[in-house]
């Protein structure tokens, strides 16, 4: 265990050497060209870095056979320290919305907005704080999964879904009305239980 543990550090410290390797030289690049591979390289070191991130928790344990990675249960304790951990990375990254406009369709100016509006805008959460919204596994997960080329079905809800919620805010709604009109048409929540459930139901197999 110590020693799996160990190798798992060691991993993530050599991706962010090579992500950080990357980025300096995407930065320095005066052709075009080369900054765009230097991008996608720096891109992909993200993405195991995000990967090497998943804890295990053995209550919770669950193979996604259609991804083929390990995830975690959305409830657990871990998920929400993966979470809490993505979203910091996520504010970083600057190549995950070109990455996630050619992988769905959707155009970057769209997949910005929607990165903004879930991972740096403030919002007025109805609560008395106004702040970033709370870190959330599940969409944590339908993000890497986009950038990574993999998405689900209720990943692509998400982008529907956060964009037309946050025009209606544009136009005046709260966010908790923006939220409640923006799932009667996208329902990203009810699309996520049903793709855990299936999941647990596998797992019991």
């Amino acid at each position: 265990k110590a020693a799996e543990t160990y190798n798992a550090e060691q991993k993530k410290r050599y991706a962010r050497r090579q992500a950080r390797k990357y980025e300096r030289l995407e930065a320095g690049s005066v052709d075009g060209e080369n900054r765009r591979k230097y991008a996608e390289k720096k891109t992909a070191w993200e993405g195991i870095i995000a990967k090497e991130h998943f804890t295990v928790d053995s209550n919770h344990d669950m193979i996604n056979k259609i991804t083929g990675a390990r995830i975690i249960s959305p409830d657990c304790k871990a998920a929400s320290e993966h979470a809490e951990r993505y979203y910091g990375l996520v504010r970083s990254m600057q190549t995950d919305v070109l990455h996630i406009s050619k992988n769905t369709g959707i155009a970057e100016e769209e997949i910005a907005k929607i990165k903004s509006y879930l991972f740096l805008d403030e919002h007025d959460l109805g609560d008395g704080r106004f702040a970033k919204f709370d870190s959330d596994f599940s969409i944590a997960q339908s993000w890497q999964r986009l950038i990574n080329g993999s998405q689900e079905p209720h990943d692509i809800t998400l982008l529907r879904h956060e964009l037309l919620e946050s025009s209606l805010v544009e136009k005046g709604f709260t966010q908790n009305e923006a939220h409640i009109i923006a799932s009667s048409v996208y329902n990203y929540s009810k699309e996520v239980r049903d793709f855990y459930a299936s999941l647990e139901k596998y797992k019991n197999k």
